[in-house]
């Protein structure tokens, strides 16, 4: 073996007592000269190599520092919690983080609780056994999660974890990445009265902390441009009805609201795409048309809004930018750099199914 590859080897085993302590700048090339016995040549080889391998990073002028990889690879593992990975937006959001997590030299596990926090817990558990260098775990309801205790032992291991939409109202102290849900909700009234509509009706999902935010956000927009807001005008439906195990009484669900409840509304905002969509079929259903009896927006800008004849106007989140930023923000605090919780905007994208009213 070269003498630059038993250093290489040598400087291996000290990566991990440096992330250990949080000590982020490696040693100089004339620290590790005096340190180790070696000229300046096979100190620099060493470190060619600890780059190339992307242990290192060099900085002009200010030296190397470490990536936040661990020469095990197995130790370079993010485990991803969420409710349902194979519905929804969730596929999309998955490929940008086994993208942007794989190009850092990281490896991905995906883990669904479905909502359910003993499973969730279970699930936690057996990663303590091996704790995971980060964990992304999804906010799944706007109820107290009782599974805190586990959350701060991986704290305390030194895994970093973040969460996505949301934050229990019992967790105080971890980052999240999320949509401006509150904003967002109030952007689609703007749009609605600007193009006439004045009686707008709403459906959100009553468990979560986006359903919260985004009626918060209606709320404010019907108040703030003098518009009623009624709750004869609102429906709101928990997880079980929308994609739980009652979800077969959805569309009756529906069906009803749109014979009993909308008569005099022009618009209705809904909480994404998917329910806007059912809530479309549902209208159909009745004998109403989007958008020549009535205008309908939601929010995610995913693929169920060009499903059929009606392409829905939409707030779209950018899935890949929510895996994006998630992804920069966890290999950051690995890393060792500050984490603060990023809130993402919302873009509006316009399709057909907004008439105006003016």
């Amino acid at each position: 073996m070269l003498i630059y590859e038993r250093l290489t080897e040598e400087l291996l085993k000290l990566i991990p007592e440096m992330i250990r302590k949080h000590e982020w700048h490696f040693p100089t090339e004339m620290e590790l000269c005096s340190e180790y016995g070696v000229s300046r040549r096979t100190v620099r080889r060493a470190l060619d190599s600890l780059e190339k391998s992307g242990f290192i990073k060099r900085r002009q002028g200010s030296g190397c520092y470490l990536t936040g990889l661990l020469p095990d690879d197995d130790s370079n593992r993010i485990s991803i919690l969420l409710s349902s990975p194979e519905e929804y937006i969730f596929p999309e959001i998955l490929s940008s983080l086994r993208s942007e997590l794989g190009a850092g030299g990281y490896t991905v596990a995906v883990h669904a609780f479905h909502m359910d926090f003993d499973l969730e817990r279970r699930i936690l558990r057996s990663l303590l056994d091996s704790p995971p260098r980060g964990i992304i775990s999804e906010c799944v309801c706007n109820l107290s999660n009782p599974n805190l205790d586990l959350y701060r032992r991986f704290a305390d291991a030194g895994t970093c974890v973040i969460f996505l939409y949301g934050l229990y109202p019992n967790f105080p102290d971890f980052p999240v990445v999320m949509d401006d849900n509150f904003q967002g909700s109030f952007s689609l009234v703007q749009h609605l009265v600007s193009l006439g509509h004045r009686n707008i009706a709403c459906l959100f999902q009553s468990d979560t902390v986006q359903g919260r935010d985004r009626l918060l956000g209606f709320q404010s927009g019907m108040i703030s441009y003098g518009l009623p807001f009624s709750l004869a005008h609102t429906l709101l439906l928990g997880s079980e009805v929308l994609t739980g195990a009652d979800s077969a009484r959805l569309p009756d669900v529906l069906r009803k609201f749109c014979r009993e409840r909308i008569e005099d509304c022009s618009a209705i905002v809904c909480y994404n795409d998917m329910v806007a969509y059912a809530l479309i079929r549902a209208l159909e259903d009745v004998g109403l048309s989007v958008p020549g009896d009535i205008s309908v927006v939601g929010f995610d800008d995913s693929y169920l809004r060009q499903t059929g004849k009606v392409v829905l106007t939409s707030l779209s989140h950018g899935p890949r930018s929510v895996g994006r930023e998630a992804s920069c923000l966890l290999t950051g605090m690995i890393k060792g750099q500050p984490a603060g919780s990023v809130v993402l905007p919302f873009s509006l994208v316009r399709g057909n199914s907004v008439l105006s009213r003016q």
